[in-house]
């Protein structure tokens, strides 16, 4: 197998991954973006943007990391919502049961589904009305 074959296989795993998460947004009327920012340390952050009215929020992946950081551009100012602290008790469960092993990539990606949903029932997903 060429290398760029096996690079797409592993992209498309990644993506296979990350739909439970993405469906949320989407199902809310957000628009799907996705882009990078290449680093000067080599690094790559992926980030997946939803947008709606003007507002959006990222989910941003460092290469190699299996944790999501939350980046939301509302009414002209940017928030940096802490996922962590807002869903401590969500976020420790989800760390204890992984404590022993990593997670994988699904695991990570349904954690986030589950907290984009219930973030959603508060009738905005990070300030952005649904």
């Amino acid at each position: 197998m060429k290398k760029s074959e096996e690079k797409s296989e592993e992209k498309n795993v990644a993506w296979a991954a990350a739909e439970c998460a993405f469906a949320v947004p989407l199902k809310y009327g957000f628009d799907y973006e996705y882009t990078y920012d290449k680093g000067s340390d080599s690094s790559c952050v992926y980030i997946h943007r939803f947008k709606k009215a003007g507002n959006y929020f990222d989910l941003r992946v460092l290469s190699g990391a299996e944790t999501v950081t939350v980046v939301a551009y509302v009414d002209g100012e940017y928030r940096f919502p802490d996922v962590r602290k807002k869903y401590k008790k969500a976020w420790r469960a989800f760390r204890v049961s992984h404590l022993f092993k990593k997670p994988t990539q699904n695991e990570v990606w349904r954690f986030y589904a589950e907290i984009l949903e219930e973030e959603a029932k508060s009738g905005a997903l990070f300030g952005i009305l649904l």
